[in-house]
């Protein structure tokens, strides 16, 4: 039996059908990694859309720096990134002045932004979207939106 971690993130893309097969599964793995048994309950995977283009943004990726996109997406996906400093998780502003308009779309999805390194020359960040949740309740924020990982930004 081969251990999967022992492979590059391109040769267990080959496994795969369809990218996003391939990115669900990468999510997941790095869920049961990252996220503590006793811990899994309270930060579970919440419903996400994978866009088209940010499969393509981490096929490229060596293992390390794929390792640590994976690491972010887990982090947003469960809530901890907005607890994180590291993480500097934001809206994404229409241009670098301050009080500049926050990036909305149409559909009242808003862009965000995340590191995956810091303190290093062109650090790379996580953009991705919150879409509203066709229904709002009770639930903690990470359930009451739908993220959409468009890309990895070097």
């Amino acid at each position: 039996m081969v251990d999967a971690s022992d492979r590059s993130p391109s040769t267990r893309r080959d496994h795969f059908v369809d990218a996003e097969a391939w990115v669900r599964h990468e999510i997941c793995c790095a869920w049961v990694e990252r996220i503590p048994a006793c811990d899994k309950a309270a930060y579970p995977l919440p419903t996400y859309v994978v866009g088209t283009d940010f499969a393509a943004s981490l096929e490229s990726r060596d293992a390390n720096k794929f390792a640590k996109a994976m690491k972010a997406v887990v982090d947003v996906l469960t809530g901890r990134a907005d607890q994180m400093d590291s993480r500097e998780a934001h809206r994404l502003r229409t241009s670098d002045a301050g009080g500049s308009l926050y990036v909305v779309r149409d559909d009242s999805a808003h862009a965000m932004r995340c590191a995956i390194e810091r303190n290093t020359p062109s650090a790379r960040r996580l953009h991705y979207w919150l879409l509203p949740s066709p229904r709002r309740t009770q639930r903690p924020p990470t359930d009451e939106f739908h993220l959409r990982f468009d890309r990895v930004l070097v």
